[in-house]
Formats: C-alpha cells, structure tokens, sequence
C-alpha cells in the first residue's frame, strides 16, 4: 500500500507605476516595479508491504520492518524592487538604465540582499545630417554594462543528512555564509544596413562572474562530503557576428538567409581553494578546478601514442623506442621484437614482454596492449623551475572552435518555406557510455569478427582502456557537428480565398508542417553529440547514457475567425 500526499503554492504579485513624457525632442519612460516571490512543497509519502489483511486499506497493517516513511518541506521567499529609465533624444541616442534591490531566502542571514544595475547607449549615427555615405541606411552604435546574480539550491545553506536502515550519514555541510554570484557583463557591437537589404551586426562581451557558487569536495575530517561555497572567479569573452540579405523582394515573391556565428572562451582566474577534479553529476571526473584554467577543460590519463612519451617508464626512452610500435589505432604499444599484428597468429596475446631487461630501466609490460603516456608539469619552486613526469595530463576541452546558424526564408503568395542548419566547429565530448560498454564488454568496439585476423584484438585490451571509469583519452571524440534543425512548410488562405466557405465565416486559415531535428552530421560515435551534464552542455558535455534528441514531426492548423 502506497499512499502520497503533497501540496504545492507559487504566489507571484508585482506592483508596477509607469511615468510616460515627452519634452521637446526627448521621450521619457520611467518604470518603477516591487515584485514578490513565495514557493512552498510539502510532500509525506508512506509506503507498506506485507499486509496482515490484505482487504484493510490501513498503513497500519503492513509489517513494521517492511514500512517506510518520506517527508519534504520547502520554502522559497524573494523580494524584488526595481527602478528603470529610457530616454529617446530625437530617435538618434537611446539610454536604457536600471537599478534593482533583491532579497532572496536562498542565502544566509547576512548575504540575502544584494543591488544591482544595467546601463545601455545607443547613437544611431546615420541619422545625423553630417552623415556622409548614402549606401548605408543604418550605422548604429551600442555599449551596455550591467550586472546580475546567481541563486544556489535550496538546501545549500543547511547540513544535509541521509537515513538509510535506521543510520544517519551526513551528506552535505552547511553554509549560512553563502552569498550571490555577482556576474558584471560589459558589451560593445555596431550595426549596419546596407542598401535597405544587407544588414551586419558584430557584438564583443567581457563577462566576469565573482563569488561562484560551486559545490567543492571536503577532506575526510569534516565529516561531510561536500559544501557549496562562493569559490572563485570566472571571466570570459564572446564574440558574435551575424549576416542577413534580402534576396529577393517583390509582392508576391521574397527570400531572404541569414548567417550566425560566435565563439566565446571562458578561465578560471580566481580559485580560493586547493585545486579538484569533478564529473559535474555525470561519468569519471574530468574536469580541473584550478586558477587559470580554462572553462570545460578535461584531464585524465592520455594513452602513449609516440616515443616521447615513455619518459616516465625509462631514463632515456629512445634507447627502447624500436620495441614499440604504433597499432592500427594509434597507440604506441609494447611488442618487443615482434610486429604488432602478430598477436593472433603467433599467440602473443596475453604474454608479457621486458624491455630494458638487466638494466635499471628495466619494465615488463602486457603485449600490445595501451600503457599510459607521460606529460610534463612544470613548477616554480623559489626560483628554481622543477620539472616532473606526469600521467594526469589534459585529454580535450568541451569549448567549441565557434557555434554557427544558417537559415533562409522563401515566401511565394500564400506560401511560405523555412529552413535551418546550425551546429558548431570543433571542441570534446566524453563518451562515457562508450566505457562503460567496455568494461561489460558489450560496446561495438569490442566485436572483432570485420576485422582482418592481424588486427583483431582480445576482450582485456578494451577493458584496459575502460581503465576502472578514470578518464581516459580514448573516450574523448570531436564534437563538431551540422544539424538539419528545423524545416518548415506554411500554406496560408486568405480571406477573398475563404469567402465561398462557410459564408466568410474565417478571416484566415493557415496550414503547417514543421519539422525538427531531422539530420545530423558529425564524426561523434555515439547517438548525439549535442548531450550534457545537468543542462550544462554548453560547459560540461558527457555523454552519460543520455537519450538522444527527438526528431519531431508537428502539424498544425490556425483559424483566425
């Protein structure tokens, strides 16, 4: 017997005084706006098995070590007020300022209110009488600055405990410390018309996040596994670009395409705690929590593929080189004197070979199997540089080369065509559903049978790459692709189309068919590259069993009576 019982409210009230003048050539707005916020949940649940009466529909009848109980209560309050201006001075400089007071629960005691700001200007220079080139019909610039903030989860503030079998054990510590991210954003662009058909924007952004908030590990000693904390500072740049032409413009004819494309980096360059790995809630951990490093960046162990990086097995690895050789996969693999495709037919698969045998570099690994390479980290001690042999070393980055869209619109008398492509240029994704299937040893990989006998390889040597869920560079694959996003057909009767039907009753009937997510190209194996962790794919992009997009057919009918 199950039985659930939960209750959820969302007040949402806003007050709102609007100020509308014109004096002479300047047009005024000024908004002034209190906004409140309240949710609460509350949810008991019970659940009882083994009835001693199977007929009384009663939690008391279940067996009492087979009897379990949940409750939740929450409660989220926010208060916002918020004071806006726009002024127009002869439709040729448009200021847009806001300052606004919030209050969230959401934070401790002392770091619930926080003030924040935007500013925006625009000069339409074209509009001025000295403007002197008639093919531009708009020349128009723009600068912002404005600021924002972050809201943590609600149990971020409080120690969190979990009651398993009747134990309790603690699961996050508190922190009533905790205040808001602050993220400032200055932006600059220009936009042009030319010809009343080309038109061109180019935007630049600088974003710098302070006081993140990110849930950080804790030692051993705390008693709790994690706490959320304001532990950094993020900064990055995005540029953007966009193209539109006007094909064709007549009555019963347009087309028109456009073109989109932007590209955005972001570094860690505060850090205020001892660097850590994490897996954002999803596969291995993989990304590197440090000062200066690079948002998305993924570490882990890299898979030799040269000579050069076998210094950490031998003092001077160019004395063994020639016992090495790259396979058909790439990796620079242990064969001794043999050949690398001889595993099957001379039976080396399994066997073990020395290199360096009697000397102090002496290291016996498993035939043709991947060893892990070496990288160099190097640290300033004093003034002394000091360089070590490291196997953790960057394995791919989740921040594409750019993003890009292109779309085109095709109108002719009553219909109308659109279409989309878009995707994005280079960058990582993590298929950890690709590991996983090598440890079970059910990926694809695994199957050997279309492959020529000198290739094939044994079960163990997938499951050295699986590497016991560590990152591994094997896993890491391009994530550029193309996408056929959307295609759309529209068929619209007008009115003196509609009058014979039903006596004129519909003004308009307009017939669709969209499609979405229809086709895609990429070199990534898995089902989709466009996956992510959390809804954070844009940063952190795994592929953790994820479902793949759905293609969508949809129809539609619209009647305008």
């Amino acid at each position: 017997l199950t039985k659930e019982n939960a209750y959820d409210q969302a007040i949402n009230t806003s007050v709102d005084l609007n100020f509308i003048k014109r004096f002479g050539d300047l047009a005024t707005t000024t908004k002034l706006r209190g906004l409140l916020e309240r949710q609460r949940f509350e949810r008991f649940w019970g659940r009882a098995q083994d009835m001693v009466v199977g007929d009384v529909v009663d939690m008391n009848m279940g067996t009492a070590d087979k009897a379990t109980t949940e409750s939740e209560t929450s409660e989220i309050r926010s208060i916002g007020y918020f004071l806006s201006t726009q002024l127009d001075f002869r439709d040729r400089i448009i200021v847009d300022a806001l300052v606004r007071r919030d209050g969230s629960s959401l934070f401790g005691e002392e770091n619930r209110w926080k003030f924040y700001y935007r500013a925006g200007l625009a000069y339409r220079v074209s509009e001025e009488s000295f403007w002197p080139f008639d093919f531009i019909d708009e020349f128009k610039l723009r600068g912002s600055i404005g600021t924002a903030g972050g809201r943590p989860a609600f149990d971020a503030q409080y120690e969190t405990y979990t009651v398993e079998g009747g134990q309790i054990q603690k699961g996050s510590l508190g922190n009533k410390e905790l205040k808001p991210e602050h993220a400032t954003e200055i932006e600059v662009g220009a936009d042009m018309i030319f010809g009343g058909k080309l038109s061109i924007g180019v935007t630049y952004a600088d974003n710098k996040v302070e006081d993140q908030i990110l849930q950080v590990p804790l030692a051993g000693y705390f008693g709790f596994g994690s706490q959320w904390r304001n532990a950094g500072t993020l900064e990055g740049t995005t540029w953007e670009g966009t193209l539109q032409y006007a094909i064709v413009q007549s009555q019963d004819v347009t087309w028109s395409a456009n073109i989109v494309v932007d590209r955005t980096r972001q570094t860690i360059t505060e850090f205020n705690l001892p660097p850590y790995k994490t897996d954002q809630g999803s596969g291995p951990d993989i990304f590197y929590m440090r000062e200066g490093e690079q948002l998305g960046t993924m570490y882990g162990h890299g898979w030799a593929t040269s000579c050069d990086q076998l210094f950490g097995y031998f003092s001077d690895p160019s004395q063994y080189c020639d016992q090495f050789q790259v396979n058909d996969e790439g990796y620079f693999v242990p064969v001794g004197s043999a050949n690398w495709q001889d595993g099957l037919a001379n039976n080396l698969w399994g066997s073990e070979v020395t290199i360096g045998e009697g000397t102090p570099d002496e290291q016996t690994f498993s035939w043709g199997f991947p060893i892990k390479g070496f990288g160099v980290d190097t640290t300033m001690v004093g003034d002394d540089m000091v360089v070590d042999t490291v196997d953790f070393v960057r394995i791919g980055g989740s921040t594409p080369d750019f993003n890009f869209g292109i779309g085109s619109s095709v109108r002719y008398k009553g219909f109308s065509l659109y279409a989309l492509f878009d995707g994005q240029k280079g960058g990582n994704i993590y298929n950890a559903t690709r590991q996983w299937g090598h440890r079970d040893g059910n990926s694809w990989e695994v199957a050997q049978g279309d492959k020529p006998e000198s290739e094939r390889k044994p079960l163990k040597y997938y499951q050295t790459l699986y590497d016991v869920n560590d990152g591994s560079s094997h896993y890491v694959e391009n994530a550029g692709f193309i996408k056929f996003r959307e295609l759309s057909l529209t068929y619209t009767f007008n009115r003196n189309q509609l009058e014979e039907f039903l006596g004129g009753l519909f003004n308009r009937v307009t017939l669709s068919v969209i499609g979405r997510n229809l086709l895609t190209w990429t070199d990534y194996l898995g089902y989709d590259p466009e996956v992510s962790v959390n809804n954070t794919g844009a940063i952190y992009r795994v592929d953790s069993f994820d479902y793949p997009n759905y293609r969508t057919i949809t129809g539609a009918i619209e009647i305008e009576f």
